[in-house]
């Protein structure tokens, strides 16, 4: 038998894995529901919160994909955090310009 925790950390390791190969198999959907599962268990780290990010990109939802870039770029700036920003910023500006 295992402790809860034990069981927790199990199935969010496995809620990870169902997320990482289902962004690389560009099934944004089961990307959510993989990585909205895990985090009722436990806390998003940055390398999934990084993948929720151009998954939301990939949908088309810019202004998400901007908010979680910009939110993981503040509290540590990483190379994956500032690119998903300019990225992000990149696509908002060129929708600007064609209005």
């Amino acid at each position: 038998r295992q402790t809860p925790e034990r069981q927790a950390n199990l199935s969010a390791q496995i809620l990870s894995q169902r997320a990482v190969a289902a962004y690389n198999a560009d099934r944004c959907s089961e990307v959510f529901i993989a990585l909205d599962e895990r985090a009722r268990l436990v806390p998003e780290n940055r390398d999934l919160m990084l993948l929720r990010g151009w998954c939301y990109y990939k949908a088309g939802n810019i202004s998400a994909a901007t908010k979680i870039f910009q939110a993981l770029d503040m509290s540590m700036s990483t190379a994956e955090s500032r690119s998903g920003t300019a990225e992000a910023f990149d696509i908002m500006n060129r929708k600007r310009m064609k209005y």
